[in-house]
C-alpha cells in the first residue's frame, strides 16, 4: 500500500473492505448505481455476519434502483438484518463516489461490469473525507421495503412451501444474471406456477413481506397467461369463492425455474 498520500494501483472493493477493521465504520458514497451494486454483492460475498458496519450515503435516484433490481436489494436486505449495512439518502449533488475508513480512502471507478479503485493511505483526508460525507452532509435514512433474502425465503416456505421459496430463489438469481429485466412479481407468479400454488396464498406473502401488491400480482399474472407462460385452475372451497391454482402454461409445462424466466423475458420482450 502507497503512503504518504501517494495513490495506489487500481484494487476492487473486496481489498477496500478486507482492509477495513471489523466493526469499525466504513463510509461508501455511492454516485453511480454500478458502485452501489458492486458494494452491496461484493459485502454479501465477504460474508453476512462479518466485516465492518458499511454506511452507504447515496442519491435518491441511485437508492430507488434497489426496488427494480430485487435480486441486489435483498441481499442488502440480508447485510440490513444483520446490523452490518445502513443506507442515508442525500439530496445533495455528490461530486464523486468515495470509499474511507479511519485511515485510507479508495476512489472507485466503474469499468463495465465491475468497479476498480485507486487507494489513498492518508489519515488526515480519511478524516476530512468523513466530515464532508457523512457529518455535514444532510441525509435521511433510506429503508428498504422488505426484508433480505434469508428471512424473505424462510417465511415463504412458511406460508406456501419450500420448494416454492427455492423456485423462488433460483428465479431471482436467474433474473439478475440476465440484468434484472423481469420484475419481481413476475418471479413471484413464475414461482407460484412452478410449484402449483394458490395465486392468494402468494399474492398475501408478497403483499404482507413488502416485495409486491395483491393488486399488482393479479395484473403480472394476467400479463403471464395472455403470454401462455401461466394458466390457472379453480379450487372449490366449502365458504367463499373458488380460489386459484397457479401452473406453468403448456409450452413450458415442463421448464424448470431458470428457462421459466428466459422464456418469459423472450416473451414479454
Amino acid at each position: 500500500m502507497a503512503d504518504g498520500g501517494t495513490p495506489h494501483a487500481t484494487h476492487t472493493f473486496e481489498e477496500t473492505l478486507s482492509a477495513a477493521p471489523e466493526g469499525d465504520p466504513l463510509l461508501a458514497v455511492c454516485r453511480q448505481y454500478p458502485t452501489l451494486r458492486d458494494v452491496i454483492t461484493t459485502t454479501h460475498d465477504a460474508g453476512v455476519d462479518t466485516g465492518p458496519d458499511l454506511r452507504v450515503v447515496a442519491p435518491k435516484s441511485v437508492l430507488h434502483e434497489l426496488k427494480r433490481e430485487f435480486g441486489t436489494a435483498w441481499l442488502a436486505g440480508d447485510l440490513v438484518d444483520a446490523g452490518h449495512l445502513s443506507f442515508h439518502e442525500t439530496t445533495t449533488e455528490l461530486p464523486t463516489s468515495v470509499f474511507a475508513t479511519d485511515t485510507r480512502v479508495d476512489n472507485p471507478i466503474p469499468l463495465g461490469d465491475r468497479v476498480a479503485s485507486t487507494t489513498t493511505a492518508d489519515e488526515t483526508l480519511a478524516n476530512e473525507v468523513h466530515t464532508t460525507y457523512w457529518e455535514d452532509l444532510d441525509t435521511t435514512d433510506y429503508v428498504l421495503p422488505f426484508a433480505g433474502r434469508e428471512r424473505l425465503l424462510e417465511t415463504f416456505a412458511t406460508e406456501c412451501d419450500e420448494t416454492v421459496a427455492e423456485a423462488f430463489a433460483t428465479g431471482v438469481e436467474a433474473n439478475r444474471e440476465q440484468g434484472s429485466p423481469l420484475t419481481v412479481g413476475a418471479v413471484v407468479i413464475l414461482a407460484g406456477a412452478h410449484g402449483e400454488e394458490l395465486h392468494y396464498d402468494v399474492g398475501r406473502w408478497a403483499e404482507y413481506q413488502g416485495v409486491r401488491s395483491k393488486a399488482s400480482l393479479s395484473r403480472i399474472k394476467q400479463d403471464l397467461e395472455d403470454a401462455d407462460l401461466v394458466t390457472t385452475s379453480k379450487v372449490q372451497r366449502d365458504v367463499g369463492r373458488p380460489r386459484q391454482r397457479l401452473h406453468r402454461g403448456e409450452a413450458v409445462a415442463n421448464a424448470d425455474m431458470p428457462t421459466l424466466v428466459e422464456r418469459t423475458v423472450d416473451a414479454l420482450d
